[in-house]
């Protein structure tokens, strides 16, 4: 069962990060639409002082995802820039962890998946009580764009968030 967690037709809802964003020039945020689909359009194009990786980061609104999670499902228009896509998030023991999307290396709307069991990194403070992995709820609070230095602009479209598996939703302040 998929369930639908974040949609990004709002771009007042979806806030950039600009003390966490390191793009010296502009980056553009819009809502844009295809076959009545409402979408969060990005751009931006590097700029000379800009640093080799450029990050882009938004928050999410906060909401918890308990239950048996399995993947998390991220509809995106790639534009085949080799972009990185990620999200950070914490779990009930307030152990942070982020979660790969991969890499942009396509063009056209595309639905890239993550394991929800697996993170792809974990980070800060964790307790060595043997406790594997992610312990739910899990809570969402950032999406990230990740430009390598070979990366000279990007144009993508974020579509819509959702979790598989049998799950609820939670109020927010789990961390």
């Amino acid at each position: 069962m998929r369930t639908l967690l974040y949609r990004f037709d709002d771009a007042e809802a979806f806030a950039l990060l600009k003390s966490q964003t390191t793009a010296r020039g502009p980056v553009t945020v819009r809502v844009d639409c295809q076959d009545n689909d409402m979408f969060l359009r990005v751009t931006l194009t590097r700029q000379e002082d800009d640093p080799p990786e450029i990050t882009v980061v938004f928050a999410l609104p906060l909401l918890a995802v308990d239950g048996k999670l399995e993947e998390f499902l991220l509809d995106l228009l790639g534009d085949a820039s080799g972009c990185r896509i990620f999200a950070e998030a914490g779990d009930t023991h307030g152990w942070g962890f982020t979660y790969s999307f991969g890499s942009v290396d396509f063009s056209g709307w595309r639905t890239c998946t993550v394991n929800a069991q697996n993170p792809s990194e974990y980070w800060g403070e964790r307790e060595k009580d043997g406790t594997p992995g992610v312990v739910l709820p899990v809570q969402l609070f950032k999406l990230g764009l990740l430009m390598s230095e070979s990366c000279r602009a990007i144009d993508i479209g974020l579509g819509k968030l959702s979790v598989t598996g049998d799950v609820r939703l939670a109020p927010p302040g789990i961390a």
